[in-house]
C-alpha cells in the first residue's frame, strides 16, 4: 500500500495545494462579506476602529481556513479518483481498495500490477491543472471593490468633533513629551500618567461629537487628580481624615488629605488663631483626635510632633513651637508628592 501511495504522492500534494487555495478563497470571501457590512454600517454609525476590525476579520478568516484545511485533508480515495480521470481507467481506485486486503488472488494481483504500470507510464502531476474557483474569485473581487468604494464615503462624525479631537491629540503628544523631560518624576510615575493620556487618545479618536470628546477630556483630568491623591503620603491622609472630623481643624484636615502645601500652610496659620479662642473642652477633644492620629502614622518624627501637640491640647495650652514643628513635618511629607503634583498640574493645564 505504501509503495502505491508513494507513486501518487506528487499528485496528492498538488491536490492539497488546490484544496488550500479553494478553502482560503471561500473563507476570505465570507469574511469580506461580513467586513463589507461593517464598513457600510460605519458610514451610518460612527465606528472609528472599523478598519482594525476588518483586518481582524480577514485574518481570522484566513486562520480558520488553515484550520479547516488541516482538519479535512485530501483523502487517498480522492487522489485515486482524480488519477483515474487522468487516464487510470478506474484501475487506481480499484487498486487502492484491493491493497486494503491481506491477500490477493491472481486476477487482483494483475490489476495491482497494471495500476503500478500506469502510475509509472502517466505523469499525473504534469497532466493535472489546478482549478481556481472563478465564481468565488469574482465574489471576493466584488466585495473588495465595494469595501474600498464605501470606505471613501464621508464619515458620519461631526466636523467639530474632528477638529476638537485633532487639537487635543496634539496637546496630549506635547504633554507626554513634557512629562518625559521631567527627571524628578520616576519612570513608574511617568507610566501612570501616560496610561491616562493614552486612554484619552482612544476616547478622542472615537468620539462622534464634540461633547463626547469634552467628556473624555474631563474624565482624563479627573483620573489625573485621582492619581495625585493616591500619591499623597499615607501619613498625611490618615491624620487629615481624623482632623477633618473636628470643626476647628476641619480646614487643616481637608488640606492634608489633598496634599496641597499652600492650603496646609494657610490652614496652619488660621489654626493658631482658632486655638487661641478655643475652650478647654474643645482643646481636650482636639487633643484626643490629634493623639489618635499620631498612632496611625509610620513616620516617627511626624508621630512625635503630633503627640507633643496632643499633650499640650489636653493640658489646655498651645505653644507656637509645637505648631511650627508639626507644620515642618507636614511640609516634608508633602514634598514627597511635590514633583508628581507638578506633572499632574502641567498635564491638566495642557488639556485645559
Amino acid at each position: 500500500m505504501k509503495q502505491f501511495q508513494n507513486s501518487l504522492h506528487p499528485l496528492k500534494k498538488k491536490l492539497g495545494l488546490e484544496n488550500f487555495i479553494q478553502v482560503v478563497l471561500s473563507f476570505i470571501s465570507v469574511g469580506s462579506g461580513v467586513a463589507l457590512v461593517l464598513v457600510v454600517l460605519s458610514k451610518i454609525l460612527f465606528f472609528p476602529e472599523v478598519w482594525q476590525v476588518v483586518i481582524g476579520i480577514l485574518l481570522i478568516s484566513f486562520f480558520m481556513a488553515i484550520g479547516y484545511w488541516c482538519y479535512k485533508p485530501i483523502s487517498w480515495k480522492k487522489v485515486a479518483q482524480v488519477a483515474d480521470g487522468l487516464g487510470g481507467k478506474e484501475v487506481m481506485i480499484t487498486t487502492l481498495e484491493l491493497l486494503e486486503r491481506e491477500k490477493l488472488n491472481e486476477v487482483e494481483q494483475i490489476v495491482v500490477e497494471k495500476a503500478f504500470h500506469i502510475s509509472k507510464e502517466i505523469d499525473f502531476l504534469k497532466i493535472y491543472k489546478i482549478k481556481i474557483p472563478e465564481k468565488t474569485v469574482k465574489v471576493l473581487g466584488l466585495f473588495s471593490i465595494l469595501i474600498m468604494v464605501v470606505g471613501f464615503l464621508p464619515s458620519p462624525r461631526e466636523t467639530e468633533a474632528e477638529v476638537y479631537a485633532k487639537v487635543h491629540l496634539e496637546k496630549v503628544e506635547k504633554i507626554i513629551k513634557e512629562i518625559e523631560e521631567m527627571p524628578e518624576v520616576t519612570k513608574e510615575e511617568q507610566g501612570e500618567l501616560k496610561e491616562v493620556l493614552k486612554d484619552l487618545t482612544k476616547e478622542l479618536k472615537k468620539a462622534p461629537t464634540k461633547e463626547v470628546g469634552q467628556q473624555g477630556v474631563q474624565k482624563a483630568q479627573e483620573a489625573l487628580k485621582k492619581l495625585e491623591k493616591q500619591k499623597i503620603a499615607k501619613d498625611l491622609k490618615e491624620v487629615g481624615e481624623e482632623l477633618a472630623q473636628e470643626k476647628v481643624t476641619s480646614a487643616l484636615g481637608q488640606a492634608m488629605t489633598s496634599g496641597n502645601q499652600e492650603a496646609m500652610a494657610k490652614a496652619m496659620a488660621e489654626l493658631g488663631e482658632k486655638l487661641e479662642q478655643a475652650s478647654s473642652e474643645e482643646l481636650n477633644s482636639l487633643g484626643k483626635s490629634v493623639g489618635m492620629g499620631s498612632q496611625k502614622v509610620s513616620s516617627k518624627s511626624f508621630s512625635k510632633a503630633l503627640e507633643s501637640l496632643a499633650k499640650e491640647m489636653k493640658e489646655g495650652r498651645i505653644s507656637q513651637e509645637a505648631l511650627d514643628e508639626l507644620a515642618k513635618e507636614m511640609d516634608e511629607l508633602a514634598q514627597e508628592n511635590k514633583e508628581f503634583s507638578k506633572a499632574v498640574k502641567k498635564a491638566n493645564e495642557g488639556l485645559g
